[in-house]
């Protein structure tokens, strides 16, 4: 219940994640976490200080290993420094995700050594990504979006002969209640800035039908089409080089 109250060591060995979470993409996990200031005991009423270290863990049918986590969490809030040293997954973050506001907030960085998310079973054909992040995002959708983002020194590769660098690229973004919506970005690849009163998602396919066309292969390595623009109602303006 949310009054139970804890702190003290705690070990799990294959504990069945999947049915404590009620969600079937997760299976089992072991780990060992100390506790401090522990409330709750499901995750709606969870809030506690640990440093954890998982040994196994398993999401969609693929086991990670050598996780580490020394932060708090609060229901659907994550605080700390993660470290993950798996063989498909190797980063490290330090920040804070919260999912209990209005806006999601993601305000992080991250050094991305490799992720191969084809052999993670996130995606369905080979695709690997390496590279720096730095985010103080909020967000809900695509058309509600304010902050900033930065990725540096990006890798994308879909197999041995194709790849793509990317220096770095940026976002600012202010569309939170604004009276007018304004999203900047720059890259190596894209220069895009828009001002006014738009709808980000018809706006999308006219953007990704330019880059289809500018950067075939970039744009097959990740799997955008073109897609029939029908842009009514928006103003805005952008370069792509």
């Amino acid at each position: 219940t949310s009054k139970a109250t804890y702190r003290g060591k705690l070990e799990a060995n294959n504990f069945n994640l999947s049915k404590w979470i009620d969600n079937d993409e997760f299976g089992r996990i072991s780990f060992k976490a100390e506790v401090k200031n522990g409330t709750g005991l499901t995750l709606e009423t969870v809030n506690a200080n640990m440093v954890a270290s998982v040994s196994s863990l398993v999401f969609r049918k693929y086991e990670y290993k050598n996780i580490q986590f020394i932060g708090s969490l609060k229901r659907n809030l994550i605080s700390g420094k993660l470290n993950v040293k798996d063989e498909n997954m190797d980063f490290t973050f330090d920040g804070t995700i919260d999912y209990l506001s209005e806006y999601p907030e993601f305000d992080f960085v991250s050094e991305i050594n490799n992720l191969d998310l084809f052999a993670l079973n996130l995606v369905n054909k080979p695709l690997t990504v390496s590279g720096d992040i730095k985010s103080n995002i909020k967000i809900r959708d695509i058309s509600s979006m304010h902050g900033t983002a930065s990725l540096k020194d990006v890798v994308i590769s879909g197999g041995e002969k194709s790849f793509t660098v990317i220096d770095s690229l940026n976002i600012i973004a202010s569309f939170i209640d604004q009276p007018y919506k304004t999203f900047e970005l720059y890259s190596d690849i894209l220069d895009l800035s828009l001002l006014g009163q738009y709808d980000f998602t018809s706006i999308y396919p006219a953007i990704t039908n330019i880059l289809v066309r500018k950067h075939p292969n970039f744009s097959t390595l990740l799997g955008i089409q073109d897609e029939n623009a029908n842009i009514q109602s928006n103003d805005f303006a952008f370069d792509l080089h």
